[in-house]
């Protein structure tokens, strides 16, 4: 899976950082012998340090709803989306963020048409004389 390159440098500094917790690589947050921390530690800690600056009602997993949200506002097509968050089918993920999809289909309405307008209609046209 692709990530963007700000992330993965995040990623490698945090494991230059902690190269006794980096084991492995397989977690991010781990003990110092490189297992796995238990998910509530990990959603602890987010929710008090986003509190600490200023974010309290802000959940670890909005983290995740709202990268699914901005990707689907910007056109992303909802099979990366779904890929993305690990969801096994298209459904789930449409039925989870419908709430978006209204403004993605009025930007693909608007998108058709300026390409209608700029001369897909006489194309169509000649194609269906034809």
């Amino acid at each position: 899976m692709a990530f963007p390159v700000e992330s993965v440098e995040s990623l490698q500094i945090h494991q230059q950082r902690s190269p006794e917790r980096s084991g492995s690589g397989e977690f991010v947050c781990c003990h110092s012998d490189s297992s796995q921390l238990n998910p509530d530690v990990v959603t602890k800690w987010f929710r008090r340090t986003a509190s600490r600056r200023g974010f309290k009602q802000v959940r670890l997993h909005d983290l995740r709803h709202t990268h699914a949200s901005l990707m689907l506002a910007k056109g992303i097509h909802l099979k990366i989306v779904s890929e993305r968050l690990g969801h096994s089918s298209i459904g789930i993920t449409g039925d989870l963020y419908s709430h978006v999809l209204p403004s993605v289909q009025e930007e693909a309405v608007s998108r058709f048409e300026a390409e209608w307008k700029k001369g897909m209609a006489k194309e169509w046209q000649i194609r269906v004389s034809e």
